[in-house]
């Protein structure tokens, strides 16, 4: 993130989102995390929504259209089957 923490008003909002049930999948960037990010983590296990993680540099072992095959994959599988995708 920017080294800024949400404010209480966007933290209580983006915490109705993940225990009403209103979001499909979290993706998050898993190359860069902080406590935001683990706490939407935790959420998003506890309230049984999906995760992706997304690389946005090219992870090894990839070509260019293979990492965006792996991507849009796990994204398509977290939305049709609800299968969590947290690294490539």
């Amino acid at each position: 993130m920017n080294d800024t923490d949400p404010s209480p008003q966007d933290s209580a909002t983006q915490n109705s989102l993940f225990t009403g049930k209103k979001v499909k999948v979290f993706l998050y960037n898993q190359q860069v995390t902080d406590a935001v990010t683990s706490r939407y983590l935790s959420l998003s296990h506890s309230n049984k929504i999906p995760v992706v993680g997304v690389y946005e540099t090219m992870p090894t072992g990839y070509t260019y259209q293979k990492w965006m095959e792996a991507e849009m994959t796990a994204l398509d599988q977290a939305l049709t089957s609800g299968t969590s995708t947290e690294k490539l």
